[in-house]
């Protein structure tokens, strides 16, 4: 079953509905790949189609391309409802957030998806991504890499529900994909990267769990590969990605929570 049905089809529980760069929003809709005709749905098969962008169809033709300058900071906002005047998610959908990124001209066909961001698990804090995501009016920020070279990409962000994970086939996935032109970047082509299907299995850590008794989720590992490291990293304090060597995960995350606070102030266009 690649998609299951929510009850409730004129809201959904979450949808990547706008995006933006440096702090400042587009208007929802505005360069996103439309998946409007299955915002009643979320993926619950890692083998589907539908996990790459929330739809198995692909034809992104008419979706706009919003330019991006390589190094800036680029946001993005899930909400309930595709004109974004409802909330995130809602509380009870805890869980990680990821994003990938992969050359528009792929389509997303094949191990062309890169994980440039990914926020889970907060020990400090003791919440999840979503958490933040809902305090925050559900937008969240990461860095593109500077080094990254011009051209098309398709920016692929997830929620991951974990509210039933303790069950086969119980986690949710929430994607939904952008279209973004960098602008200004170096030579550096993306590295090969990972198949959407294909990056996740049914018995993965980070996707069968079940969470402790005592809330705390330390322990837990967010699926996928590490986090793509940027050869611009150590020179931004903001930047979400980490070291080329793709270090074990967990020092990926606890460098992500010490950037979180430097989420930039958003503004409207």
């Amino acid at each position: 079953m690649p998609l299951a049905l929510l009850a409730d089809t004129g809201m959904a529980h979450t949808l990547l509905v706008r995006m933006g760069t440096d702090g400042k929003m587009l208007e929802p809709g505005k360069c996103i790949r439309r998946y409007w005709d299955r915002m009643g749905t979320y993926v619950v098969d890692v083998k589907s189609p539908d996990l790459r962008c929330r739809t198995s169809d692909m034809d992104g033709s008419k979706t706009e391309s919003c330019p991006v300058a390589a190094g800036s900071m680029m946001s993005l906002a899930f909400n309930r409802n595709k004109d974004g005047k409802s909330f995130a998610i809602l509380q009870s959908h805890i869980g990680p957030i990821t994003v990938y990124i992969a050359p528009l001209k792929t389509n997303g066909d094949g191990d062309v998806w890169v994980k440039i961001y990914e926020s889970g698990w907060d020990s400090g804090a003791k919440e999840w991504a979503t958490d933040r995501l809902i305090r925050e009016g559900g937008i969240f920020s990461f860095t593109i890499p500077p080094e990254l070279e011009n051209g098309d990409y398709l920016v692929r962000a997830e929620v991951i529900a974990l509210q039933y994970a303790q069950t086969p086939d119980g986690t949710q996935f929430y994607p939904g994909c952008a279209h973004i032109t960098v602008t200004g970047g170096g030579s550096t082509p993306l590295p090969k990267g990972v198949a959407i299907p294909g990056v996740y299995t049914e018995t993965d850590p980070g996707i069968l769990y079940k969470r402790p008794k005592n809330g705390d989720n330390s322990g837990y590992v967010i699926p996928g590969p590490p986090v793509y490291v940027s050869k611009g990293a150590g020179s931004n304090p903001s930047q979400n990605n980490t070291s080329s060597a793709q270090p074990p995960k967990k020092a990926c995350r606890r460098r992500n929570r010490r950037r979180m606070a430097g989420r930039p102030v958003v503004e409207e266009l």
